[in-house]
């Protein structure tokens, strides 16, 4: 009966995009946005049943997602032709990460092999791969990073089931959780890097997830690894500096000669990648050491003459400008900006790079989902009890760390690490439903809610005065 209602579900909500599809985007539009979106979502449900052995409850979160995520694309691929003047095989497109990417396939599908290569390869090389199948249109490359984002979606649930050592219940809570962060999956719906970052991490925190719970460690878990890497080189290198720093901080857990050996292997294929990928994408070591220090280029990149970071600006001065020890010093009240952008009154500010890009500011679940979050930090890993320390110790600090390097003000560059962090919710939620600390979260919650409320005020007057 539950197969029956989610397959009626499924049916009815591919005729729904199916409608607007063709009543926003005409015949042409309409045809390849009706097939794409659902075969994408397909694709990922048939994914999840049966190579990661998913449950219903799972299906139905992929579904919802799916169905969201598609009128988003549908109304963006709207936007890109119809409203601005562009058409399916060139799109008009604001956002200049996305200009770039589309570009950048459009080199490759050509041909011009001299042209195609610079900064983050993985989503242009997707891209010309489909036009090559499938003829040239904006459609595909969107239906490529809603599937990403599902599969994505999928893997956390895999990922919590094996920190948590119990499957369905654990993995489809951690699914719904992932899905419910707006942010996460509004970058899924239009054309940026994430949705291919958010897979290739994951694919290599599987594996780690495994080491760290002293599991065996088999010939598939080496080659998803393996394989994550990869895919993380031609995306974004120097993310995978953060795998480095969990194989390392694992390795006490579990010392043991084979251990070693398996970690050494793991760094050579990691930094070979970090390599390989920089090489690529010309993003060397001297790029990534101006991350860390705030020199060169990337002054001009982030926090530069745009105004919308004057009331940022206001507050913590010419971030980049600031020495090392002072960046760290105000570094909880970055990464408490980091946490509470985008925020949920700017809707339309970043619409003209598509419409579903609203849907971002949509942060209340995330609040309460990092409520939870929060939670376990000030009240339960303190206790030696408790599961998962070190895991969120790792994460914490993939956490901070962009925190410092961008002075918080570009949160998507965390939203691959919500799928990490998110098991450390289920253990509250677990500790709850035990009726176990219930007063003291009575009493965090209270104060969380009153303090965000608080800050998010202050934030609005000083963004908007």
């Amino acid at each position: 009966m539950k197969l029956k209602k989610l397959t009626l579900y499924q049916g009815c909500a591919a005729a729904a995009v199916a409608i607007t599809a063709f009543a926003l985007c005409g015949a042409k539009g309409g045809l390849q946005l009706a097939l794409a979106l659902p075969i994408a979502a397909a694709i990922t449900i048939a994914i999840h049943r049966r190579l990661l052995h998913g449950s219903t409850a799972g299906e139905w979160v992929l579904s919802i997602t799916a169905t969201v995520m598609s009128l988003g694309i549908t109304l963006n691929t709207y936007y890109f032709t119809s409203v601005l003047g562009g058409t399916l095989d060139a799109p008009v497109l604001l956002n200049s990460d996305a200009l770039r990417y589309f570009t950048y396939a459009e080199n490759l599908y050509d041909g011009d092999f001299s042209a195609a290569f610079g900064d983050f390869l993985g989503i242009p090389i997707i891209t010309a791969a489909l036009w090559i199948v499938l003829g040239k249109s904006i459609v595909w490359a969107l239906a490529a990073c809603m599937a990403l984002t599902l599969m994505a979606i999928s893997l956390s649930g895999r990922l919590a089931a094996i920190l948590l050592r119990h499957s369905r219940p654990s993995s489809a809570l951690a699914m719904a959780l992932t899905a419910a962060v707006c942010h996460f999956t509004g970058q899924g719906m239009v054309l940026l890097k994430e949705p291919l970052i958010y897979f290739a991490f994951l694919l290599t925190a599987i594996p780690l997830a495994h080491f760290y719970m002293g599991n065996r460690i088999s010939a598939r878990l080496i080659v998803t690894f393996v394989v994550g890497c990869i895919l993380t080189a031609l995306v974004r290198s120097h993310a995978l500096h953060f795998v480095t720093l969990g194989l390392f901080m694992f390795l006490p857990m579990q010392f043991t000669r084979k251990r070693i050996l398996t970690v050494a292997v793991a760094t050579v294929c990691i930094f070979a990648c970090i390599a390989g990928g920089g090489y690529l994408s010309h993003t060397g070591t001297v790029k990534q050491s101006n991350l860390a220090s705030g020199t060169g280029e990337i002054t001009l990149v982030y926090l530069g003459d745009d105004s919308r970071y004057d009331g940022y600006k206001s507050i913590f001065g010419e971030y980049f400008e600031l020495p090392i020890a002072r960046r760290i010093a105000i570094l909880p009240a970055t990464a408490a900006v980091q946490y509470a952008v985008p925020f949920p009154w700017n809707f339309v500010r970043d619409t003209e790079f598509g419409y579903s890009q609203a849907w971002n500011h949509i942060t209340w679940p995330w609040y309460a989902i990092g409520c939870i979050i929060l939670f376990y930090f000030i009240w339960l890993w303190r206790k030696k009890s408790t599961p998962l320390r070190l895991w969120a110790l790792w994460a914490a600090i993939c956490w901070l760390i962009p925190a410092y390097l961008f002075g918080g003000s570009v949160s998507r560059y965390v939203m691959p690490f919500i799928p990490i962090l998110v098991p450390l919710a289920l253990v509250v939620i677990g500790e709850l439903r035990s009726h176990r600390h219930i007063t003291p979260f009575k009493w965090w919650a209270t104060s969380y809610a009153v303090v965000l409320i608080l800050a998010l005020t202050a934030c609005f007057f000083i963004q908007n005065h």
